[in-house]
């Protein structure tokens, strides 16, 4: 595993970068050899297993999107295509939450079924409820704990 020392700021870029829909980011230090950087959450999106290692309480949050099933008749590619990668992607999460869960980690649970995931164009408002919400549910997780 490569984990390299870099600013948060390009660290969540490169998380965020899902193969096919957002380019890699593009590493190039002095001391290392030039890399690129992607998602790696296609694999394992949310690493719940890791919340409960020792006895210092720890929180995952994880975002769920309740979205309708597209009507009846003919979609594009631009269409189909995120709902396929949010299934795979949700299919794998759920299984690693599920397991975590029984193990005893702890999820905070932040609906954003409202925004799109892959919105470039997202507005500050947007933005702004999907912080006021995943503020939301995290306090009240912690609350719990």
């Amino acid at each position: 595993m490569y984990t390299p020392d870099l600013p948060v700021a390009i660290a969540a870029r490169a998380s965020a970068s899902i193969p096919i829909v957002y380019s890699p980011v593009q590493l190039t230090k002095e001391s290392v050899r030039p890399v690129m950087l992607m998602d790696g959450g296609m694999v394992n999106n949310i690493p719940i297993d890791q919340l409960t290692i020792d006895s210092v309480p720890r929180l995952g949050i994880q975002l769920v999107s309740k979205s309708s099933p597209l009507a009846a008749g003919s979609h594009s590619l631009f269409d189909i295509a995120p709902r396929v990668i949010n299934l795979m992607m949700s299919s794998n999460e759920n299984t690693h939450i599920d397991l975590g869960l029984q193990i005893g980690a702890q999820v905070a649970f932040v609906e954003t079924g409202y925004a799109g995931g892959l919105d470039r164009n997202m507005s500050t408002q947007m933005r702004q409820r999907l912080f006021d919400d995943g503020y939301a549910a995290t306090t009240l997780k912690l609350a719990e704990i």
